[in-house]
């Protein structure tokens, strides 16, 4: 297996400067966002791929045409989509940073799986000649005896 990590990682308190970070940002970010539950995330209207520029053109029209609608304004409908556009880079930005925490802690697990099942292998031979080896690694050997192997997220 190739190593990609280093052995530098970050300090709990470097880690919990990110977090307030993070946090900061979050909070940034509420002040024009909302957050939907599941049922009003899946009842929401999906736009069409595209749907943007038919937005603006049936906005032009309707204001050309003088269409007037209650509780629905051609201004608050182009507003909307210019901020779905407007955040585009930003949930781009996220997404990014959101794949790499991922993919660093896969990595990480795997590396140390790597190592784990290297070490483990060389205890459970060595353990048929030494007792003390043997009680000690009982655990891991149970471990990995019994059971379906459940998924960790």
């Amino acid at each position: 297996m190739h190593r990609r990590l280093g052995p530098i990682a970050p300090t709990t308190s470097q880690l919990a400067a990110l977090e307030r970070r993070v946090a900061d940002i979050t909070d940034d970010v509420g002040a024009f966002s909302v957050l939907l539950s599941p049922k009003e995330r899946h009842r929401a209207l999906k736009p069409r791929t595209g749907g943007e520029t038919i937005v603006r053109l049936v906005g032009r029209i309707a204001e050309e045409q003088g269409v007037v609608l209650p509780n629905l304004t051609v201004e608050q409908m182009s507003a909307n989509v210019a901020l779905a556009e407007s955040l585009l880079p930003l949930a781009a930005a996220v997404r990014e940073l959101d794949q790499r925490i991922a993919d660093t802690m896969l990595q990480a697990k795997s590396e140390s799986w790597n190592a784990l099942t290297a070490y483990y292998s060389t205890l459970v031979r060595l353990s048929g000649a030494n007792l003390d080896i043997a009680r000690a690694i009982a655990p891991a050997v149970e471990f990995f005896a019994t059971g379906p192997r459940k998924r960790v997220a």
